[in-house]
């Protein structure tokens, strides 16, 4: 290809982000401009103000032609030869990029445009740009996106989203984390020794369970039972107390019976607090299971990326974020929640949804991967993560996970969260490192020419 700057003819597609990482990877100079094909169903729907200003923002282009066109493919093709008839279009070589319309359009497109002409073709599965320098009745080249590098907020934006708030935090790559958080262990903090050591892991899962148990009472009292279990020191003080004035050979005073009441008293309330703080939907931090668990996750997809980006070359993943809350861009109300989102190059999302212990219904299920799919692109790939260690096999929260799993539609890919070094069984085969593998192997490039 010449060093003149480009055309890129493109067609606008509801997939608005599909064309941005083809044109971003064959920018040529700051002079590079678009003629957009924008249909009437394009125009109603306003498929190209979004990716126009984010490639306008990218220095890309210095303006973005746009040019009507209708449905039928050889209608498409003589507009746009018409077009680049005018003179203003001569000192650009001219790029077909390949992700909008339908085959057919392209197909008379391709034949509409002088022979020879560049076509470019940004792959969903693997993550690469294909491009025919001598035009599609040329050889092919497999091209690794690496000027191309959307982030996060820039795919967002290519479909009229943004992050909510700041409580989303992006941990990978190390670099990037470290200057927007200045510290990147907040993780391995806030985390603790969930999913590393056995023990603490198997009493979280067993003191979430028993707490979720706890039955709601009108009045907001308590049973001695869930007392002990929720403050077994506490608990235990009072009972200490109580089987010692009992004992007494000289009896229980006036000052005692009331030292024992407002005692129990006290427990009760706290344990209430301890309860309610449990099951609350939004649970705490201190008492719900849930964060500690994103956070193992989130650490343990930390390590994976790291490792594979020095292995793989040209690894497909670009960033990772945790705790994302997006909303449409001039609303105050969120859409949807990413637990942990991995950015690939050509502008795909990775979603991975972490349930510690139940899966909900399956509306919210659909509605989850919907948000996801309307926030980026209809080819976001939606997961769902949740522990599976086969130490605990005979447990109950196992049980729950194993269940999750075995309802889970064919379409909905399950990532178990595994321990280091677990043994395997027939529920869990491969460790938590290996389905990440899996997961991302179709995007990884191909060999490349």
């Amino acid at each position: 290809m010449s060093n003149k700057p480009r055309l890129f003819i493109a067609i606008a597609t509801e997939e608005r982000i599909a064309n941005i990482p083809p044109i971003l990877e064959m920018k040529n100079t700051n002079e590079d401009q678009i003629l957009w094909l924008v249909s009437s169903e394009a125009k109603n729907k306003n498929w190209v103000d979004k990716p126009s200003e984010l490639l306008k923002n990218l220095g890309v282009t210095s303006f973005a032609k746009v040019v009507e066109v209708e449905d039928d493919p050889d209608d498409c093709a003589k507009a746009v030869a018409a077009e680049l008839e005018k003179a203003i279009y001569s000192r650009f070589e001219k790029v077909l990029v390949g992700n909008g319309g339908q085959k057919p359009t392209l197909l008379a497109l391709s034949h509409a445009l002088p022979q020879g002409t560049p076509l470019i073709y940004g792959q969903a599965q693997p993550a690469e740009l294909w491009f025919w320098g001598q035009g599609i009745r040329g050889g092919k080249q497999r091209i690794p996106y690496r000027k191309a590098r959307l982030t996060l907020d820039e795919v967002l934006a290519c479909r009229g989203y943004k992050k909510m708030s700041n409580n989303a935090k992006q941990f990978w790559p190390a670099a990037a984390a470290a200057a927007v958080q200045n510290n990147i262990d907040w993780m391995d903090c806030s985390a603790g020794q969930y999913g590393i050591d056995h023990d603490t892991t198997l009493k979280a899962h067993q003191r979430y369970r028993t707490l979720a148990a706890l039955p709601d009472t009108k009045d907001g009292k308590i049973n001695p039972r869930a007392a002990e279990h929720l403050l077994p020191d506490e608990f235990n003080a009072w009972k200490t107390q109580m089987l010692e004035a009992c004992a007494s050979r000289n009896g229980t005073n006036q000052q005692q019976l009331t030292a024992l009441f407002f005692l129990a008293q006290a427990v009760a309330k706290k344990a209430r607090g301890v309860r309610d703080a449990s099951k609350n939907k939004n649970e705490s931090e201190q008492n719900g299971i849930g964060r500690a668990f994103e956070l193992a996750v989130a650490r343990r997809v930390r390590g994976w990326l790291t490792d594979r980006a020095r292995e793989i070359t040209n690894f497909p993943v670009l960033e990772a974020w945790w705790n994302t809350e997006i909303k449409r861009i001039g609303s105050s109300t969120a859409d949807a929640e990413f637990d942990i989102a991995l950015v690939l190059t050509n502008g795909i999302i990775l979603s991975l949804e972490c349930k510690s212990h139940v899966l909900g219904e399956k509306k919210d299920i659909d509605a989850r991967i919907f948000n996801l799919q309307q926030a980026s692109t209809g080819l976001a790939l939606f997961s769902i993560c949740g522990p599976l260690y086969t130490e605990f096999a005979d447990d109950e929260f196992y049980k729950t996970t194993r269940d999750l799993k075995a309802n889970l539609p064919s379409s909905i890919k399950f990532i178990p969260f595994t321990l280091a070094k677990q043994a395997k069984n027939f529920d869990c085969k491969k460790s938590f490192e290996e389905e990440l593998d899996e997961l991302i192997k179709p995007y990884c490039p191909k060999k490349c020419t």
